[in-house]
């Protein structure tokens, strides 16, 4: 039988995803991050698996119900959405970053407990990314 059914390509590189979708007939491929999620379904990918959308899964979520409803306006806006969340949430190390957003969030202090290399962001950088975050209409208090 088969021995895999799909690949979670992280790396990146469009070509190598686009290659692998275009040559592998009934070989589910999902990008590595939301910025290439409308890209890769209109090319017969299954979607994305990211770390992120343990933050932004709704969005994900709006992009791939309306490229499924062949409402391409709607999931071309909705990946603009995505992609400026994707690009703010770069720009932190993401597990310090996801986990001090939850810390925060949550005032639940172990979120904030990370093992080396990681370590939490600072309480200015914090509040900086949810300012960030909040100007791309995300409302971290209604997430988690």
């Amino acid at each position: 039988g088969d021995i895999a059914a799909g690949i979670k390509d992280s790396s990146g590189e469009w070509k190598n995803m686009l290659g692998i979708v275009q040559n592998i007939p009934d070989f589910m491929v999902y990008t590595g991050t939301e910025a290439l999620l409308l890209d890769i379904l209109k090319k017969g990918g299954a979607g994305c698996i990211t770390a992120t959308a343990n933050l932004i899964a709704p969005e994900c979520q709006r992009v791939y119900q309306a490229w499924k409803n062949n409402k391409q306006k709607v999931a071309e806006q909705a990946q603009m959405n995505l992609t400026d969340l994707r690009k703010t949430l770069e720009n932190y190390p993401l597990v310090s970053e996801l986990k001090s957003l939850f810390a925060s969030e949550t005032n639940a202090e172990e979120w904030g407990n990370m093992l080396p290399p990681f370590a939490p962001l600072l309480d200015d950088q914090v509040g900086e990314l949810k300012e960030q975050i909040r100007g791309l209409g995300l409302d971290l208090s209604q997430r988690l």
